[in-house]
């Protein structure tokens, strides 16, 4: 007979999770800065000066003529963060056109180099990406007079987004059996997490469970099951984690009386939507009594 059990509590952070059946939620970070303006521009001066803004694009130098001198500087670096929206699986050509130089780095990755002192000079690039969304950088540095400022243009079917992600998380259990009593059980479930990406963005990272020893008998520190490093979770996926006993409160492994048990930690370590996703949670699963008794 199987049951699930889903995480009631999981909104990020970490701490003792007490599951409750029929319950759901999900770990998600939705649009973390203004949907109109959804960049955030880092400017600093050579004097240490620092300061920062959002804006909805990168037209600095359409929008100035080329006299981009934001807060009044004259030579400064900027650093410009976000996410873009990528409709559909596709190889994708970005333009930079920049005075002076300028990088366009995707999901961590070199794209196009306008780099080095020149004046407005337009350069090209491209990458493969799937659909979703991905973080982007442009880093730019303006020196020694003269024009200013820089373009970024997007291809058809790219466009700037809000960072994000959404992960459902399902903790559940298979029902094994016990006596008659209900006081004695061998191996009496297989324990389990179900990940599920229900967002817009793929997920890079790892995802595990680690036995946590306790006050159970036959407590465990032990990788229970890990997706392994650099797994990708893409959109409309699922993970399932095997937990095996040593979650339930009747039962660790060979353990025969009925009572409670370790549980496990579950880890979520990576990045999706062009954010850091970190969170780790206890996970004990409370059967009722009255369910080993009718097993």
């Amino acid at each position: 007979m199987k049951k699930s059990s889903l995480l009631s509590i999981l909104k990020g952070g970490s701490g003792l999770a007490l599951l409750c059946l029929a319950c759901s939620s999900n770990l998600q970070a939705q649009c973390s800065s203004d949907p109109l303006n959804p960049l955030t521009v880092n400017v600093t001066s050579p004097g240490g000066f620092t300061r920062s803004f959002t804006a909805p694009g990168i037209t600095f130098a359409t929008d100035t003529g080329f006299n981009w001198h934001p807060f009044g500087l004259g030579d400064f670096d900027a650093d410009i963060r976000g996410c873009l929206r990528v409709d559909a699986d596709g190889t994708y050509t970005f333009t930079l056109n920049s005075d002076d130089g300028s990088q366009l780095f995707i999901d961590g990755t070199l794209v196009v180099d306008d780099g080095g002192v020149h004046g407005p000079q337009v350069a090209t690039g491209s990458a493969a990406l799937t659909a979703g969304t991905h973080s982007f950088e442009v880093t730019f540095f303006e020196c020694c007079g003269g024009p200013s400022g820089v373009d970024l243009t997007l291809p058809p079917g790219v466009s700037y987004t809000c960072c994000g992600y959404d992960l459902k998380v399902e903790v559940g259990y298979e029902e094994g059996g016990c006596s008659s009593s209900g006081l004695y059980c061998g191996n009496p479930d297989s324990s389990f997490v179900l990940i599920s990406n229900v967002g817009p963005s793929a997920f890079v990272g790892e995802l595990r469970l680690d036995g946590v020893s306790g006050i159970g008998l036959y407590g465990h520190e032990e990788v229970h099951d890990t997706s392994g490093p650099g797994f990708v979770l893409s959109p409309g996926s699922s993970f399932r984690l095997e937990g095996g006993d040593e979650a339930s409160n009747y039962g660790g492994w060979n353990k025969t009386v009925c009572g409670p048990d370790n549980g496990f930690l579950l880890s979520i370590s990576g990045a999706a939507g062009g954010l850091d996703v970190e969170f780790s949670v206890y996970i004990r699963i409370f059967i009722p009594a009255i369910s080993l008794i009718q097993a």
